[in-house]
């Protein structure tokens, strides 16, 4: 999968700086307990990227860059949710019939 120099950054980042991987593994868990579908819980966690991004880029230099360079027009986090929803989330074994 790849993922655009947006989510390359954002990626970057939450890499770097534990307390912030920390907190987006519980993100994603939690997510997979409240989407049980794989498609809702990719867009939510979609949303909640973007969201996250658009507020980093009011203190971290960036993201903010990014804002100032080509404006505030909404940037697809999807790759990037995918590949967390795929990283941190438990992998469902299949049962056994009997």
């Amino acid at each position: 999968m790849s993922l655009n120099r947006y989510e390359q950054m954002l990626l970057d980042y939450v890499r770097d700086h534990q307390d912030e991987s920390d907190y987006w593994q519980g993100i994603v868990r939690d997510l997979g307990r409240t989407h049980p579908d794989r498609a809702g819980r990719s867009q939510e966690l979609n949303r909640l990227l973007w969201a996250y991004f658009r507020e980093r880029a009011g203190h971290v230099p960036p993201f903010s860059d990014v804002f100032n360079r080509e404006g505030q027009a909404a940037i697809s986090m999807r790759n990037l949710a995918e590949y967390l929803i795929e990283r941190w989330t438990p992998a469902v074994r299949a049962g056994r019939s009997t």
